[in-house]
C-alpha cells in the first residue's frame, strides 16, 4: 500500500535534524572551532529544531481537525487528507466503508420485513374472507331459527341455537382483530372520523351485550350525558372500542353489573367508562393486558379469549389521538376509561 511506502512527514523531518545535529557536534568535537565556530552550530540547530516545532504543530493541528472532516466529507480520505495520519486514516476509510454496507443492508432488510408484512396482511385478510362467507350465513340461518320463523323451538333447542350464535360470533370477533393486528402492525389500519350520533351506537353495543348475558345474573346499563349529542370519531372503530371493551366486562364478570357511561371531560374531550363488577385484575397485570395475546385474568381457564381485544383497543384508541386509561381492584372489578378528542366543532 502508498500509504506503507511513505513515512510521515514528521518522522522523516525529525530523522533528518537528528542526523544533521549529530554530525555538527561531532564536527565541532573533532576539529578545534573557536567559540564563534561552536556558536554557530548551537544557531543553526536552534534553526533546526525551531523548524521541528511549527512543522509538529500545524500537523497536529491538522490531524486534530480529521475526524470532523470525516463527519462532514460524504467521500472517502484522499493521501492528501491523511498522509500525515496514514494509519488513523486508513482506519476511518475502512469504518466510513463499513456503516455505508451497513446501513445498506438494513434498508434491504426493512424492505424485506415490509414487504413479508404486506403479504401477510395480504394472506390473512383472503383466509378471513373465505372463513367468514361461510360463518356469516351460518350465523344468520341460526338467527332465522331463533326467531322461530320455520316453527317453535324446545326450550333445548333455542339453548343449542344461543350456543351455535355465541360460539360464531367469538369466531367472526376473532378474525376481524387478526386481520386489524395485522394491518396495525403494518401500518395499514386507518381510521376516518366525522361526526357520529352518540345514543344509537350506545343502544346497538349494549343491546349486543345484553343479548350475549343470556342465562347470566348481569345487569347490563348506559347512561350517556344529555348535553353530548355527537362524537368525533370513526363510528365503525367506534363501536369496536366499545364492543371491546362492553364485551371484555361482561366475561370478566359472572354476575353483578357492566356500566357504560358517556359524558364530559372538560372542554377538549369526552370520556367513555366501562365498569364491571368482575374478578378485577392484579395491580401489577394493569399494563400487560393491553400487550398482543395477554388475557385480563387466568384464573378461569373456560373464559374465552385470546387475548387480542384490549391490544386493538388500545391501537384504534390511538389512532384517534385519544387514550386509554385502566383501574381495577381484585374482587370488586375494573373501571377502563376512554378519552377522545372532541375534534371539530358543528355537524360535519
Amino acid at each position: 500500500m502508498r500509504s506503507d511506502r511513505r513515512a510521515s512527514l514528521e518522522g522523516t523531518l525529525a530523522a533528518s535534524v537528528a542526523v544533521t545535529l549529530s554530525a555538527l557536534l561531532l564536527v565541532s568535537l573533532l576539529t578545534e572551532w573557536g567559540i564563534a565556530g561552536r556558536a554557530a552550530v548551537a544557531v543553526m540547530a536552534a534553526l533546526l529544531l525551531g523548524s521541528l516545532a511549527r512543522v509538529v504543530r500545524v500537523r497536529t493541528h491538522a490531524l486534530g481537525q480529521l475526524p470532523a472532516r470525516v463527519v462532514q466529507s460524504q467521500e472517502a480520505l484522499t493521501w492528501r487528507d491523511c498522509h500525515d495520519a496514514t494509519a488513523l486514516g486508513a482506519g476511518l476509510n475502512d469504518l466510513q466503508r463499513l456503516l455505508a454496507e451497513s446501513l445498506a443492508r438494513e434498508r434491504d432488510l426493512r424492505a424485506s420485513v415490509e414487504e413479508t408484512d404486506r403479504e401477510k396482511s395480504a394472506f390473512l385478510q383472503a383466509v378471513s374472507h373465505e372463513l367468514r362467507t361461510p360463518l356469516n350465513a351460518l350465523l344468520g340461518f341460526t338467527d332465522v331459527l331463533l326467531e322461530e320463523l320455520d316453527g317453535p323451538l324446545s326450550r333445548s333447542q333455542r339453548e343449542d341455537l344461543s350456543h351455535i350464535r355465541r360460539a360464531g360470533t367469538y369466531l367472526s370477533n376473532l378474525f376481524r382483530d387478526v386481520i386489524d393486528l395485522a394491518a396495525a402492525t403494518s401500518a395499514q389500519l386507518t381510521v376516518v372520523p366525522r361526526h357520529v350520533p352518540l345514543r344509537p351506537l350506545i343502544e346497538q353495543v349494549v343491546s349486543e351485550v345484553d343479548a350475549a348475558r343470556v342465562g347470566r345474573p348481569v345487569t347490563v346499563r348506559w347512561h350517556v350525558d344529555p348535553e353530548l349529542d355527537t362524537v368525533w370519531a370513526d363510528p365503525m372503530r367506534l363501536q369496536q372500542i366499545l364492543g371491546n371493551l362492553a364485551h371484555n366486562a361482561l366475561k370478566f364478570t359472572p354476575r353483578g353489573n357492566v356500566d357504560v357511561t358517556v359524558r364530559s371531560a372538560g372542554p377538549d374531550e369526552i370520556e367513555i367508562a366501562v365498569r364491571d363488577s368482575g374478578q378485577g385484575i392484579e395491580r401489577e397485570r394493569l399494563q400487560e393486558i393491553f400487550a398482543e395475546y395477554e388475557r385480563a385474568t387466568d384464573a378461569d381457564p373456560h373464559i374465552e379469549g385470546a387475548g387480542l381485544g384490549l391490544a386493538i383497543t388500545r391501537k384504534l384508541v390511538d389512532l384517534h389521538h385519544g387514550r386509554v386509561q385502566v383501574e381495577s381492584e381484585v374482587g370488586k372489578g375494573s373501571l377502563f376509561r376512554v378519552f377522545l378528542p372532541r375534534g371539530p366543532q358543528g355537524p360535519s
